[in-house]
């Protein structure tokens, strides 16, 4: 079954039960070179932040807490 143009991607890395859906890159929020420079920075310090670092990023780089996410 094709996926269609709008639709998640699923990704399974080979363990039973966990899978990771891809939004298509039309669905992902735009960035300018300072909001994907400071969300690079944060990855780089804390690959699985809290909900707590996901509300504060997502203030410091102006979008909603879901991209962020």
């Amino acid at each position: 079954m094709e996926n269609e143009p709008n639709s998640p991607t699923v990704v399974s890395n080979g363990l039973p039960g966990i899978q990771a859906l891809l939004s298509p890159s039309s669905q992902l929020p735009r960035l300018d070179e300072d909001q994907l420079k400071c969300l690079e920075s944060n990855f780089q310090k804390n690959r699985n932040p809290s909900d707590l670092d996901i509300a504060i990023i997502a203030a410091e780089v102006g979008l909603e807490e879901t991209p962020v996410r």
